[in-house]
């Protein structure tokens, strides 16, 4: 009887150890989030969003430049120079526990990183088991986040909130039913036209709209063509601007050359959406480009200004 006595009072002083653990906020079992060096943007800015940025981003400068998105991250992750050329011994510097990459993007560095720490692989879009499902793939990829950094309802989070802003952003277009291609003009007989296999693809299937564009693409999502490839298609326009050039060439190309013949732009109903996500992103670059396209929808076309503006006189 002593003996269980004696076992009870052990049981209650675990207990009570347990509790005052717990009050404390303490968990037996956990332990310091992961350090993650990421060379992939959708990862590093999805960690980010998850509230666990990496300690080192490979290629910030250029990501910043691209999406036109400054202080993405806290100064507390390091820059580590090029995508493709970083610094190895800065990166050696702060120690990761991992060093996660997108391929094919970066296998060739995978010998240089491996003697700093173990190389994780996240294939995306086109690149994936689960293509074409873009979504899936993106939504599998925030979850495999949220459990590298021992915090899947961040993830969750994360993943419940964007599904919420991409209904309400999709109820407010869904008085759009004519297709829609999605462009980029590169001067006055080219442009770069996005499908599945991109961001910007894999949002506009998400609001429920209409790709005009159903020929095949290139495995990044996107093709280069010709004029002449295009201006068949009854579509409305959807002109992306560029990263690389300054804000207004779209217009600009538009009122040049072949272009201004484009039925579209003669009935003057096609859009332009500035760039401030990365084309092959993850759920935060998904939520900007998908509130910039529906802002860019919602807006009233020349023809509707000139019925009103000769409705007021």
């Amino acid at each position: 009887m002593e003996r269980m006595h004696q076992a009870m009072r052990r049981i209650a002083t675990l207990l009570g150890l347990l509790l005052g653990l717990a009050a404390s906020g303490w968990a037996l079992s956990s332990v310091a989030a992961p350090r993650l060096a990421t060379f992939d943007f959708a990862l590093g800015e999805t960690l980010n969003a998850l509230g666990h940025p990496p300690v080192a981003q490979a290629g910030l400068d250029g990501y910043q430049h691209y999406a036109r998105q400054t202080g993405i991250f806290p100064p507390e992750t390091a820059n580590l120079g090029g995508r493709f050329q970083p610094n190895f011994e800065y990166l050696a510097s702060q120690k990761p526990d991992a060093i996660l990459i997108s391929p094919p993007a970066h296998t060739n560095l995978i010998p240089k990183l491996t003697p700093i720490a173990p190389v994780e692989t996240f294939r995306l879009y086109h690149f994936a088991e689960t293509a074409p499902d873009d979504w899936l793939t993106i939504e599998n990829m925030t979850r495999a986040l949220g459990r590298r950094v021992q915090d899947p309802h961040a993830a969750q989070q994360l993943i419940m909130q964007t599904q919420q802003q991409m209904d309400q952003l999709k109820a407010q277009v869904a008085a759009v039913k004519s297709p829609l291609l999605l462009v980029r003009l590169i001067d006055e007989r080219h442009l770069r036209i996005f499908g599945p296999g991109s961001l910007e693809g894999m949002v506009l299937k998400r609001l429920g709209l209409t790709n005009a564009w159903t020929k095949p693409l290139g495995r990044w999502g996107f093709v280069q063509t010709t004029a002449d490839q295009v201006f068949q298609l009854n579509a409305r326009l959807i002109l992306l601007e560029s990263p690389y050039v300054e804000t207004g060439l779209q217009q600009q190309l538009l009122s040049q050359g072949v272009w201004q013949y484009w039925a579209s732009a003669q009935r003057g109903d096609h859009r332009v959406v500035p760039i401030n996500f990365w084309s092959w992103g993850g759920l935060p670059s998904a939520q900007r480009f998908a509130t910039g396209l529906v802002q860019a929808l919602k807006r009233p076309s020349k023809a509707m200004n000139q019925r009103s503006e000769e409705a007021t006189e």
